[in-house]
């Protein structure tokens, strides 16, 4: 887990300082020749998020914890593999629907971060290149923490929801079975159904491959 959160962490510093270093003169020209967070030729919202001026701290707070937990609750729906909605390929796609479909319907207040990796890196990046301490107190709010506490508060609570009202009822009635082909061990869990055929999870632990079957 360490691992993968400065994977994610690095990777949008590095993101910023790609599309910095892209539009360097663009944004240069677009500023007047001073790098400028905020106002009429401000342009630190190409990297991080920033909330409208009549956003209080603790509604952008909620705004981050709803958006977050939603965003949670679904992905969880989408992976419960004792809960087959979309087929395992087309499920990248539906998060990205998902995520669009989030911004659309939550994103005026504060842009959608719902995630800190997406957020604090390219801030810290903006602070660095010369945007000043306005990176994180636009407007006097200080605002930089609500992308990071909102969102990891929001994905606990939508993991919650989710198990307790979706995941702890969805376990299979049968026990996983167990078979052997070819000298490799597969475990065969039920998973609901598919028209006039059972769905099946078929896993192979040795090589950490699933794949769901319908059999008739």
């Amino acid at each position: 887990l360490p691992v993968y959160m400065m994977a994610q962490l690095t990777g949008a510093f590095l993101a910023a300082a790609c599309v910095f270093s892209v539009y360097y003169d663009a944004i240069y020209d677009f500023s007047g020749g001073e790098l400028q967070a905020l106002g009429e030729n401000g342009t630190a919202a190409i990297f991080a998020t920033y909330p409208q001026a009549y956003l209080s701290i603790w509604n952008g707070l909620t705004d981050q914890i709803v958006s977050t937990g939603l965003l949670v609750v679904l992905i969880f729906a989408l992976s419960d593999k004792f809960n087959p909605s979309t087929p395992l390929a087309l499920n990248p796609f539906v998060v990205g629907l998902v995520v669009v479909a989030i911004g659309t319907g939550l994103g005026y207040n504060c842009g959608y971060p719902i995630n800190p990796a997406r957020d604090l890196p390219p801030r810290l990046f903006t602070f660095i290149v010369g945007y000043g301490a306005d990176v994180f107190h636009p407007m006097g709010k200080s605002w930089w923490w609500i992308p990071v506490v909102g969102p990891l508060i929001g994905a606990i609570c939508g993991a919650f929801i989710y198990q307790i009202f979706i995941g702890i009822h969805t376990k299979p009635d049968r026990p996983v079975s167990t078979a052997v082909e070819d000298g490799e061990t597969f475990e065969i869990v039920p998973t609901g159904s598919h028209g006039r055929g059972q769905l099946n999870e078929v896993f192979l632990p040795d090589e950490g491959v699933s794949e769901r079957i319908i059999s008739f």
